[in-house]
């Protein structure tokens, strides 16, 4: 009795996974939530896991990490509008990433640019998401978004310029401070590695 009992928990499991799979259009989502909204949190959660392990996973997929981040989206249309927008800039610095790796390895082991088609093979991205990152290159709002926040961090660079600057008397980080407040950090052009007054140059 108790081996059949679990034998029928093991396939009640089974069949909310495969419920799951099942789920696809924003009706059926919006159904589930009316229905049971623990349930559907459970399902959210699933959707989740399920494209964690697609994007880490060794032999990347690109239409399975399609799949659930469009699963992911709908969910977030029924139950987190607000959110859907972060999912896709979350998708798109996810593909950044994949994509600066791959050129980084092939430089470093070919000595040249990998070819769109190459870093698609690579990454498991499709040849149209490559492309579309060549082509929005610096341009993209996540990126400028992402610069924006480094831009942020401006001030804890600067207070360490100064706190190197003054405890060790540091000519050059003294002048690179200076130069900064000068004029703004556009003046900052080139950055040598010496200082020279008048005939006098100090390493």
């Amino acid at each position: 009795m108790i081996k059949e009992k679990q034998s029928k928990q093991s396939n009640k499991g089974l069949q909310k996974f495969t419920n799951y799979e099942t789920l696809q259009s924003k009706e059926e989502m919006s159904a589930l939530w009316a229905k049971d909204l623990d349930e559907f949190n459970k399902f959210g959660s699933w959707v989740v896991d399920r494209l964690n392990e697609g994007i880490s996973a060794t032999n990347r997929e690109p239409e399975v990490v399609d799949k659930y981040y469009k699963l992911l989206e709908l969910f977030y249309s029924i139950s987190r509008p607000d959110l859907i927008e972060e999912t896709r800039r979350t998708r798109w610095q996810v593909n950044r990433s994949l994509i600066e790796t791959a050129i980084h390895n092939s430089i470093v082991s070919k000595n040249r640019l990998p070819t769109q088609s190459e870093i698609g093979a690579t990454t498991g991205l499709s040849r149209v998401t490559v492309a579309k990152h060549f082509k929005e290159g610096l341009g993209a709002d996540s990126y400028k978004e992402e610069i924006e926040g480094y831009r942020l961090m401006s001030l804890k660079v600067l207070n360490a310029m100064y706190k190197m600057a003054m405890n060790g008397n540091d000519l050059r980080a003294m002048k690179t401070f200076l130069d900064y407040f000068k004029d703004g950090p556009t003046s900052i052009k080139q950055q040598n590695n010496y200082l020279q007054f008048n005939n006098t140059r100090i390493d």
